[in-house]
């Protein structure tokens, strides 16, 4: 019969790939981890903690390129097709459930032939869920049923 302990402990890798185009893809390490040792209930899985940080790391590469990919695409008049000029980028943070992401957005001029056309989609505080959960907890705040 085969030796059940094993003093090698498993190493975990997890990466994250955007197909950014059919035959376009790119991949994004995310975290690695290692488990050894005796396994018993509390040490099975991810921890809490660990969960977090990989569902944060994951947002941040998701909104990374999102971001990215919006920018692209109004690179062009949506009435005319033409062209705008860069108008160059700023810095803001989007906000989630899973944590502040810093983003660079791009500023694009107004078209010069249909003038100024705005498709922008990228507004507000943060996620309508980050929203829902942090006016919720302001409420109860507000009637005295949790604490600061």
């Amino acid at each position: 019969m085969e030796n059940m302990e094993n003093d090698t402990p498993l190493k975990w890798k997890l990466k994250l790939t955007v197909q950014l185009a059919p035959g376009k893809a790119v991949e994004h390490d995310v975290t690695e981890w290692k488990r050894g040792g005796p396994v018993d209930l509390a040490s099975l899985g991810l921890s809490m903690d660990e969960g977090k940080a990989i569902l944060a790391e994951i947002q941040t590469q998701m909104v990374a390129v999102q971001v990215k990919s919006h920018g692209q695409a109004r690179r062009c008049c949506v009435k005319c097709g033409r062209s705008l000029p860069n108008k160059g980028h700023y810095r803001s943070t989007f906000r989630s459930v899973y944590g502040n992401v810093p983003v660079q957005v791009q500023r694009v001029k107004a078209c010069r032939g249909c003038g100024p056309v705005y498709a922008q989609v990228l507004h507000g505080p943060g996620t309508p869920l980050l929203e829902r959960q942090t006016g919720g907890v302001a409420a109860i705040r507000e009637s005295g049923g949790v604490p600061e």
